[in-house]
């Protein structure tokens, strides 16, 4: 039996790991949250970055075990990661689009 190598479909991602069309959702909520922890102070970056991320695993209904688990399964499968982050690059492009839209 052959399989090309090209495939996205090849790679069979375990029943444990968060399916990659759902972790690309939940790393945009991750990189929103991360980039507006940034401009906190260093006092409260903690705690507002323990929130977030509470506030991240309630929304999509993993617990922070799962996310890890997925984050270094995709982290070691770098073409998944890639797949996911090229997602969510469009995922993001399209929120900016609407966003634009409702502006003046």
């Amino acid at each position: 039996m052959f399989v090309s190598s090209c495939s996205k479909s090849a790679v069979k991602i375990p029943d444990d790991i968060i399916p990659k069309d759902s972790m690309v959702f939940i790393m945009m909520d991750v990189h929103i949250a991360e980039s507006g922890v940034k401009s906190l102070p260093a006092d409260s970056l903690m705690i507002n970055t323990k929130t977030y991320y509470e506030f991240i695993y309630k929304k999509h209904h993993i617990t922070e075990e799962q996310f890890q688990k997925s984050l270094r399964y995709y982290t070691y499968n770098p073409e998944l990661l890639q797949e996911i982050y090229t997602k969510m690059t469009e995922e993001m492009s399209k929120k900016e689009a609407e966003v634009n839209k409702l502006q003046p």
